[in-house]
């Protein structure tokens, strides 16, 4: 696999989960009506991490987005591991 490819995959599922995460996070608060207990409920790892109180729904999406992202980073990263593992035997 070339390396700008190994870039291209990491970028898309960085991308593609934090999406579908804050997406997941948007819906289940807004088709329940409660925002506010959503925001103190929710896992947010990155709000926790800087200990910031989220009050909107906008900033509760924007930190699902971020640990979404950092999710999707990461199982990315073990993607490409065992791809290039595989490769080499």
């Amino acid at each position: 696999m070339i390396k700008g490819n190994h870039f291209l995959i990491l970028l898309t599922t960085t991308l593609v989960y934090g999406i579908v995460w804050a997406l997941v996070f948007l819906f289940f608060s807004s088709f329940h009506g409660m925002t506010k207990m959503f925001n103190e409920d929710f896992i947010f790892f990155i709000a926790r991490i800087f200990n910031t109180k989220l009050s909107t729904v906008t900033t509760g999406f924007t930190f699902a987005f971020f640990d979404g992202a950092l999710i999707g980073f990461l199982l990315g990263s073990i993607f490409m591991r065992i791809y290039k593992r595989n490769e080499n035997k």
